[in-house]
């Protein structure tokens, strides 16, 4: 496995482990994630009501340039 193989696989176990748990309550706020292999790209994102007030929310993002890993992102 090449490094660069290793990051993603590294990489896109953050946000799929955090929108696991974040999905276990029942609240009407959605946490997905957004993973893009080609681009280099990971996120995680909330979004949905709180109450009247639409809410969206990068809680994670996550990018590979080059041989290293950007944290842009990291609300967790």
């Amino acid at each position: 496995m090449d490094k660069l193989t290793h990051y993603r696989e590294l990489i896109k176990y953050v946000p799929l482990e955090h929108a696991a748990l974040a999905n276990q309550t029942s609240s009407k706020i959605q946490t997905f994630c957004a993973l893009d292999d080609e681009r280099g790209t990971y996120l995680l994102v909330r979004a949905g009501w709180e109450g009247y007030k639409r809410l969206r929310t990068i809680s994670v993002f996550i990018r590979l340039v080059g041989q290293s890993i950007h944290i842009e992102e990291d609300v967790t």
